[in-house]
């Protein structure tokens, strides 16, 4: 005779409540660094320090091939 899964209500409570509570604690600790994280964080961020600016005010826009830089 084939047996069927067990339905919620047949199996460990226990067990159930504390793999429930694992994934709500994971996901608690995620949400901390959600930063730092590759496909939703704020990305890599790059710096550079030029000797001569060509025209560039502070805080002025620009982008370099497409991409938007500068603040």
């Amino acid at each position: 005779m084939a047996r069927y899964p067990l339905s919620f209500a047949e199996r460990n409570k226990v067990i159930i409540a504390l793999g429930g509570i694992a994934a709500l604690v994971t996901v608690f600790l995620l949400t901390f660094n959600a930063s730092s994280l590759p496909v939703i964080g704020n990305g890599d961020t790059y710096t550079a320090e030029f000797a001569e600016s060509g025209g560039f005010a502070r805080a002025t826009r620009c982008g370099s091939l497409g991409s938007r830089s500068g603040r």
